[in-house]
C-alpha cells in the first residue's frame, strides 16, 4: 500500500469481517428506523418586529447613541425570545409498505377520500397531518388535532416538520450531512463552547 492509499493516520487498523465472524441476525436486531429532528418555533411573530428593528439600525448613523442603543436591546431582547420559544420535534422514519396500509387504514377508518381521481384536498392535507402526528416521537402525545392547530396558527413550521418526515422515510441515514460533521473536542485548535 502506497502513501497515498494509507487511511488517514497512516495505518489501516480496521478488520474487514468474513463471511463466518459476521452475525447479519445480530446485526438485524439491532437496525432502528431513521430518525430526524428540526427546530419549529412559536414565536414566529417576533420576526416581523426583528426585521424592522434590523432595518431601522441599519439606516442610523453607527454613533452608539442611546436611540441606537434602544434598538439593540430590543432587538437582542425579541431574539433571546423567538429563540427560546424553539422546540425540538423528532419524527421516526416508515417504509413504504407502512405509508401504503396507513393510507389505506385512513381511508376506511375516517372515511376519507383518496387519490387522484376521488381525493379531495381536505382529506388528503387530513391524512398528511395524521401520518405525520403517528410518526412524531419526540414530544410525546402528538395528535392529528395538534397538529392540524398548529397549521392553522404557523403553517411553515407544519412544513418544516413534513420535510424532515419525507427524509425519514426516505434518505439513507449515513447521507445525512450531521454524520460527517466533527464533534471532537479538539477541532481545529478551537476552543468547545
Amino acid at each position: 500500500m502506497d502513501k497515498a492509499d494509507e487511511p488517514l493516520g497512516g495505518i489501516d487498523t480496521s478488520i474487514t469481517p468474513t463471511v463466518e465472524d459476521f452475525d447479519l441476525d445480530a446485526w438485524l436486531n439491532g437496525a432502528r428506523p431513521s430518525r430526524r429532528s428540526i427546530t419549529l418555533y412559536s414565536r414566529g411573530d417576533l420576526i416581523g418586529r426583528l426585521e424592522e428593528l434590523a432595518a431601522l439600525i441599519e439606516r442610523h448613523d453607527g454613533d452608539d447613541d442611546e436611540e441606537e442603543l434602544d434598538l439593540y436591546d430590543e432587538a437582542e431582547a425579541l431574539r433571546r425570545t423567538f429563540l427560546a420559544s424553539g422546540q425540538i420535534f423528532t419524527v421516526e422514519g416508515r417504509s413504504s409498505e407502512w405509508v401504503k396500509a396507513y393510507r389505506g387504514g385512513c381511508e376506511k377508518q375516517f372515511g376519507l377520500k383518496l387519490g387522484v381521481k376521488t381525493g379531495t384536498v381536505k382529506d388528503e392535507t387530513e391524512y398528511a397531518l395524521r401520518m405525520l402526528a403517528d410518526q412524531v416521537c419526540v414530544p410525546s402525545g402528538m395528535t392529528y388535532e395538534k397538529l392540524k392547530r398548529l397549521s392553522e396558527i404557523a403553517e411553515p413550521e407544519v412544513m418544516k416538520l413534513i420535510t424532515v418526515q419525507v427524509a425519514a422515510n426516505t434518505q439513507a441515514a449515513a447521507t445525512v450531512g450531521v454524520v460527517t460533521r466533527d464533534f471532537s473536542q479538539g477541532r481545529s485548535g478551537l476552543t468547545p463552547r
